[in-house]
């Protein structure tokens, strides 16, 4: 599922991606308001480097409580990102300010009613959140 929407999600650096990267034909288009999915239907739930491009915090949250919706009592959503921390600061420099702190991501996660079981740093740049329900 791509809830990539050119006009909410304007980065050039995405623009430039799906020209070079188009999304296979299979894939669906969704909102990020509006996951076409039963309520608790969904045991895995994967976002690998994605969802730090919704840069609006209020549609980020909506979208992630959308996952919650959708998420089976037991399952597990993982989350891939970069973070805006010392560690990207040193490869990315300046760029590193478009991905999200942990401290935000964890506030993301919390007012969407999910809880970290697990956090693994991947790399010294990566961090994968394994997150459940409340």
């Amino acid at each position: 599922m791509d809830f990539y929407d050119p006009v909410k999600h304007t980065e050039a650096s995405l623009a430039r991606a799906r020209a070079i990267y188009p999304q296979p034909e299979e894939t669906e288009k969704i909102a990020s308001h509006s996951i076409p999915a039963e309520d608790v239907s969904v045991d895995r739930i994967i976002a690998m480097f994605s969802l730090h491009e919704i840069r609006d915090r209020e549609e980020r949250i909506t979208m992630l409580s959308e996952l919650h919706r959708a998420l089976a009592e037991d399952g597990e959503i993982y989350i891939t990102e970069h973070l805006c921390d010392i560690q990207n600061f040193t490869v990315y420099s300046l760029g590193a300010i478009h991905f999200h702190s942990k401290k935000e991501w964890l506030s993301n996660f919390r007012e969407s009613k999910f809880v970290v079981k697990q956090e693994i740093k991947t790399t010294p740049y990566v961090t994968t959140f394994i997150l459940t329900k409340l």
